[in-house]
């Protein structure tokens, strides 16, 4: 049986467990990300004295994923190495950023749209424009955040004209 415990698992070296770590500059830090993934689940499979069947048969995969400050534990139905558990869990985190800078930026969840078609014109459109600010504050102002350089565009017309001048370049 694997457990897991709050030690870093990737420094357990006789551990069945599966392990990666990965360094990544951004937003201003560096950090070092260790995944740790395990294939033995089959003792999830026996509950109790009875050997009654677990209530997840599909389980696969029980890793975990640990950085300087915390330790993140996930399953999954499929089969998956360390590696590709921190790449599904980074891009899982890039989605999440978008939807929180679309409600932050846009206030998306409290829109007032009844109508579905314009709910869904609305949200490609905030989209559009996420994409089209991103692009500019990557290229021209990396110090700025996505917020500042909305609300720049909001109350100033010549930076918003600059903004979407820069971006036909």
């Amino acid at each position: 049986m694997t457990e897991f415990k709050q030690a870093d698992l990737c420094e357990i070296k006789t551990s069945p467990l599966e392990k990666v770590s990965k360094t990544e500059k951004g937003h201003g830090r560096i950090e070092t990300r260790c995944a740790a993934v395990t294939h033995d689940v089959d003792w999830l499979f026996v509950v109790g004295k009875h050997k009654e069947r677990c209530k997840f048969p599909s389980i696969r995969t029980i890793g975990s994923i640990t950085t300087k400050t915390e330790t993140r534990y996930y399953i999954s139905s499929r089969t998956l190495s360390a590696e590709e558990l921190l790449n599904i869990t980074r891009q899982e985190w890039a989605v999440e950023a978008m939807h929180w800078q679309l409600d932050v930026i846009f206030g998306e969840d409290i829109t007032t749209l009844h109508d579905r078609n314009t709910q869904i014109v609305m949200n490609i459109l905030r989209k559009a424009v996420l994409n089209v600010l991103r692009l500019y504050r990557d290229k021209y102002e990396p110090r700025q955040s996505m917020v500042n350089i909305t609300r720049k565009c909001l109350h100033d017309t010549d930076a918003l004209l600059d903004v979407l001048a820069r971006f036909a370049d």
